[in-house]
């Protein structure tokens, strides 16, 4: 009997090789996952960022912060100052401001009832 199946041949496998490479390149395509112009929301929960985006010496900062080098006996230190980076407010929708009533007054010296 003959075999039918073209699982082993040159161009099935080519063909798959081709599938695999397209797939790896979506599952890792850095535009998903890379936020260009990192900025926070003025209203809202802001969402989760890279420590990059924050500051410029990070790792410096979650080493001290995780007590890394804390206990070094051989030479200085490490303590690290914060580097902050200045990222911008987005507004995404413009809101109406909200107006609080004055709190009510009732006063007691006049009459409950104002046809007696």
């Amino acid at each position: 009997m003959s075999s039918t199946q073209n699982k082993n041949t040159y161009d099935d496998y080519q063909v798959k090789k081709k599938e695999s490479v397209k797939h790896v390149d979506y599952m890792l395509f850095g535009g998903f996952s890379k936020n260009e112009t990192p900025a926070l929301f003025v209203r809202g929960s802001n969402p989760s960022m890279y420590a990059d985006h924050l500051s410029y010496n990070a790792i410096d900062i979650e080493s001290t912060l995780r007590g890394i080098r804390s206990t070094n006996l051989e030479g200085p230190s490490f303590k690290a100052t914060p580097q902050l980076k200045h990222l911008p407010e987005v507004e995404y929708f413009k809101t109406d401001p909200t107006f609080i009533p004055q709190p009510y007054y009732h006063s007691t010296e006049e009459r409950p009832l104002y046809l007696n």
